[in-house]
């Protein structure tokens, strides 16, 4: 048996605990919050022409949308983390 099959063994009989589910969804909502603010980056780099291209304004829109629906995520994610952390 190779030692990444016992690895595998015995995280799947790894019983999490209260706490691990706490710390991965504050991860969660760390990830999607550093997501948000590298695409408010890329908003910033378009907000920085004079007027935005035509050939660019869809991609503009595209990283419009990305932003709200990042925003709409990290919303529920830290609802989800915020429920686990009073959970008892």
């Amino acid at each position: 048996m190779k030692i990444d099959e016992l690895l595998m063994r015995v995280e799947e009989s790894r019983v999490d605990s209260l706490r691990d589910f706490q710390r991965e969804s504050a991860e969660l909502s760390r990830s999607i919050g550093l997501a948000y603010n590298q695409a408010a980056k890329l908003k910033g780099m378009f907000d920085g022409f004079e007027s935005i291209p035509t050939k660019q304004q869809k991609m503009y829109d595209d990283v419009m949308k990305v932003m709200s629906d990042l925003a709409e995520v990290k919303s529920k994610s830290y609802s989800v983390e915020m429920k686990l952390k009073r959970y008892r």
